[in-house]
């Protein structure tokens, strides 16, 4: 399946799929932010610089097909040029930690 149909599929619009894998009952798909550059969370100055990937970041997505379905996403750096702040890429369709616990 090519990967603009998978993207179509999972809707999310922000996300690059690089490659799917199924292993074991679970479908692991490697996915990168589509923006090059993300605005700053405290002054929303747009002039950021990347940093380099801090890690890669396993996050579950909604079972399909049978298979747990994982996104694998890079925790991007960024600092802020305007304001000198260090924060870590914000992907939409991730709920923070701060997110859940507001929720209960």
């Amino acid at each position: 399946m090519h990967s603009h149909s998978i993207k179509d599929l999972l809707d999310l619009p922000e996300l690059f799929i690089l490659s799917t894998k199924k292993t074991n009952g679970q479908i692991l798909i490697d996915a990168s932010p589509t923006a090059s550059h993300q605005p700053c969370p405290i002054c929303a100055s747009q002039e950021t610089i990347r940093r380099g990937i801090h890690s890669i970041r396993k996050v579950r997505h909604l079972d399909s097909f049978g298979c747990v379905v994982y996104l694998t996403l890079p925790a991007l750096r960024l600092s802020c040029r305007a304001c000198g702040a260090h924060f870590v890429w914000s992907y939409d369709c991730v709920r923070t930690e701060k997110a859940l616990h507001k929720s209960f």
